[in-house]
């Protein structure tokens, strides 16, 4: 929870400024969240296959 103080501002203009600042400002656990992996399958190619010596030759 967020405390916003504005010297002279009346009720209205503090519900206002606390509406608009909870549209803008992100969500703490949205901006958390980890990015869903993706679910499609992707050919990653065969390492032992071609001119690539493979991670043990790294």
């Amino acid at each position: 929870m967020v405390r916003i103080v504005a010297e002279g501002a009346t009720e209205q203009e503090l519900a206002a400024i606390a509406a608009a600042y909870e549209e803008l400002w992100p969500n703490p656990s949205e901006a958390r969240k980890a990015p869903e992996p993706p679910t499609e399958w992707r050919f990653s190619g065969r390492w032992w296959h071609g001119d690539d010596p493979g991670p043990d030759a790294r």
